[in-house]
This record gives structure tokens, sequence and C-alpha cells, in this order.
């Protein structure tokens, strides 16, 4: 068992452990890794959008359509919504908690000392601080207003995610109106493009641990020590709430299915190894839906739940947005409100939606659909944070493959006809 585990695994470990040591120690050397982290990355890139469109205008079609597939559109929802509700509510509290312990213990110090140590050395800093300065504050009109693409060419060529969402939703809903033989065909073509982008997905994948010593020793040049260290606090108090939700996935799993966790956890761990490096749940979206066919569950729910899940369940993200949301007004010292949670809470769901598949710095800058409205200025502080995106952006994507399966294995069945295999 344990021979099979490193044999299977150590390429992963050791690949993330030599990007580290590159990017701390070797940093002359890991400037040059770059090229590679890029090529490799929009390699991956490159399939994802037309994974991601097909899949989920099949999930949308089939939720509106399908009747034999034992799964109600309605309980989807129900999960989704109550998923999200729970991850920011969390969040919050978790804020709260961590706010009201430092007022209560730290006799009147910042809630973060020395907030700018180190950074006027850090070039990356100066410029992520200049580019923070030039973006326009995201707006909830302009946001709403752009939800719906003018062009179809254009979402696909910027990738942006939520507008190709809307395009799904929209092909989905099209595709049901159309007569059930014209409505197969549709969804087999789609099938079929799907299959090609993914066994190119799959190709890339076979050089992971290669692209994954890139991408890490890359991201470790942007990381500054000092700044690292000055805002420990904030790092604790994110992991901490990082594990709560894993602890209460955990819990749930085993309270309200029938399956045994460590099996299941066993089986995602390839899509969880992606998602990690490549900061991206969409590239792991097959390897997941992969191996929960090879856990017994039917293919067909797995293709309806799973890709509107990913997309739309962006548990992780939201927590994410509404804990740091509560930190910036502490650290500038502006209380909030019973009322003011909820917007967070509510904010951070759509500012999640909108980050997805964005770059960090794009993605971060969604924040601004919360602080704008409360009055709050991303300031310094948000170039801080972004410069440990690098950091933190791993483990919270990863964190959504634990997510995302807990809730779809409230949904999904497994096929009667399926063998368990035993595992190591």
């Amino acid at each position: 068992m344990k021979h099979q585990f490193i044999k299977k695994n150590g390429p992963i470990f050791g690949a993330i452990f030599l990007g580290i040591y590159l990017g701390i120690y070797q940093k002359d050397f890991s400037q040059n890794l770059k090229v590679l982290s890029e090529i490799y990355l929009s390699a991956i890139s490159f399939t994802i959008i037309p994974i991601s469109l097909t899949l989920l205008a099949y999930s949308i079609s089939s939720l509106m359509t399908a009747t034999t597939l034992s799964v109600s559109a309605r309980r989807v929802w129900m999960i989704i919504i109550g998923g999200l509700a729970v991850g920011t509510g969390v969040a919050v509290a978790t804020g709260s908690l961590w706010v009201h312990l430092h007022h209560l213990y730290a006799q009147g110090k910042p809630i973060v000392s020395n907030l700018s140590t180190g950074t006027s050395k850090n070039i990356y800093f100066l410029s992520v601080q200049d580019t923070l300065a030039d973006i326009n504050s995201v707006r909830l009109d302009t946001f709403i207003a752009t939800l719906v693409p003018k062009n179809f060419f254009n979402s696909l060529v910027t990738g942006n995610s939520l507008q190709i969402f809307v395009i799904s939703l929209m092909l989905g809903m099209a595709i049901s109106t159309r007569k059930p033989e014209q409505r197969e065909s549709i969804l087999k073509s789609l099938a079929s493009i799907r299959g090609i982008f993914t066994a190119i997905l799959q190709a890339t994948l076979v050089l992971l641990p290669i692209g994954l010593v890139a991408i890490i020793a890359t991201s470790m040049l942007k990381l500054d020590a000092s700044l690292f260290f000055a805002m420990l606090p904030f790092v604790y108090w994110l992991f901490g709430l990082f594990g709560l939700l894993a602890l209460i996935a955990l819990v749930v799993f085993k309270c309200f299915t029938p399956y045994h966790v460590i099996k299941l956890i066993k089986s995602i761990q390839e899509s969880i190894y992606v998602s990690f490096s490549t900061g991206s749940n969409q590239a792991a979206l097959p390897l997941l839906m992969d191996a929960l066919e090879e856990k017994g569950f039917q293919r067909s729910q797995i293709e309806t739940i799973i890709p509107l899940f990913i997309i739309v369940c962006r548990i992780n993200s939201a927590a994410y947005f509404a804990f740091t949301t509560v930190f910036i007004a502490a650290v500038y010292n502006m209380p909030l409100e019973l009322m003011q949670y909820f917007f967070i809470m509510f904010g951070a769901v759509l500012a999640s939606l909108a980050s997805s598949g964005s770059n960090s710095l794009v993605g971060f800058s969604m924040i601004t659909l919360i602080l704008n409205p409360l009055g709050i200025p991303l300031g310094e502080v948000g170039a801080i944070l972004l410069v440990l995106e690098p950091f933190i952006d791993p483990f919270r994507t990863a964190l959504s493959m634990l997510l995302v399966t807990t809730l779809a294995c409230l949904i999904l069945e497994k096929n009667p006809n399926h063998v368990e295999v035993n595992e190591c």
C-alpha cells in the first residue's frame, strides 16, 4: 500500500518541493522557467473553454428534458444555494470572530502589524499597485449589463467564464426545445467536440510534473518573504477557514452519504493535483468526472451535475471574498452591521461567479462588487493581498474539488451493476 502510494504520487510531490526550492533559492534559474510555465498553462487553457462550454450545455439541456436521470432540478439548485449560503456564512463568522478576538485582546493594535514591511523593495508589489490603480471599480449595474455577451466569439477569445456560462445556459435551453432525435444528434456532436479536447488535455497532463515545477517556481518569485510574514495572521485565519470548510464537507459526506470517505478522496486525488497546479477547476473537470464514474456513479448524472457545480457552486471563492471583505473592513477600522454581513454573503457569490476563469488580477478586482456599495476602499491592502495570491490560490482551488464532490454525492446515484474494487 505504502509503495503504491509513493509510486503514484511521488512525482507530483517531488515536483512541488523542487518548484518551491527553485523559487526560493534559485531565483535566477526560476526566471528562465517563466516561459515554460506560460506555455504549459496556455496549453491547458486551450482545452478548458470548449470542454466547459459543451459540458454545461449538456448539463442544462439534460436537467430540463431528462426524465430518467432521477435528478430533480429543484434539488440541484437547493443544494447549490445551500452550499453557497453555508460557505459564505462560515467565512463571515470566521472573519468576525477574528476581528472580535483582536479587539478584545490586542489593546488597540492594528489587526495586521507592519502591513507595508518590505513592500518598497518588491517590484511585483509596485507593479500590481499601479495596475490596481488603473482598474476601474466594478459596479453592480455594469456587471449585470455585461452578463449577456454581445459577440459569441469575443467571449470565447477573452475567456469570459461568466459570459460563457450564459452562452451555455442559452445553448442548453435552446437544445432542450428541439425534437428528441434532433436533440440527441446535437448532444452527440457536442460530446465528440468534448472528447477531442479532453484527449488533448489528457496528453498535456502527462507532462504535469514538469509543468508543476515551472508553475510553482515562477509563482514563488512573486512572494515577498517579509510581506508574507507581516500578513501571517491573515494567512493563519484564512487557512483555518479552508480547513473548517473541508471538515464540514467531510462531516456532511460521512453523515448524509453511504459512501466511504477515504476511498473517494483517493479516487479524486489526481483532479486535486491538477486543480492545485493549474489554478483551474475546469482543467480538472474531466479527471473528476472519470474518477466518479470509476467509483460506480452513473455517467449521465455525472455529466449533468458536476459541470454545473464546478462553474456555479464556487463555495471556495465565495468564502474567500467574504472573509477578505471582513478583513479589509477591519484594516480600515470600519464596523459592519448585520445587514451588511448579509450583503457581503450575497456579493461574495456574485464576485465568485464573475471571477471564474479570470487571471488573478482581474479575478481579485471583482471584490469591489462588494466593497464599493459598502464604501470600503481597496487601497494598498488590495495590492498586498494580490501579492499573496500565488500562495493562496492553489489551496483555494484544490479545496473546490472536495466541496464539489461532497455536494455531488448528495445527488449522484451509483450504477446497480457496478462492482466495487478493493483499493490499497
